[in-house]
């Protein structure tokens, strides 16, 4: 902590500091959606495909109105291998 605030010498510069914590600060909202989630009986696969549908709102989403559950999409699968067809 000393080094990213550049009080103890060294300093890993006001840039790089910046970036990293917002990387931890994003990082710490997609925890608490996935944990979140997870304690509602959702699948880290399907917990992921949330997220990227709804974002940072994914709880408050979920939350108001759990029925959109449904209309998230659902992986693509291989059209071919389904129907049977074969090359």
């Amino acid at each position: 902590m000393c080094r990213m605030r550049g009080s103890c010498g060294s300093s890993i510069g006001a840039v790089r500091a910046k970036q990293i914590t917002d990387a931890w600060a994003e990082q710490k909202i997609v925890r608490e959606i996935m944990v979140f989630l997870h304690i509602n009986g959702v699948g880290t696969a399907r917990a992921v495909r949330i997220y990227k549908t709804y974002g940072t709102d994914a709880v408050q989403v979920m939350t108001e109105n759990p029925y959109r559950l449904a209309m998230t999409p659902k992986p693509r699968r291989n059209s071919a291998l389904i129907s049977g067809v074969k090359d």
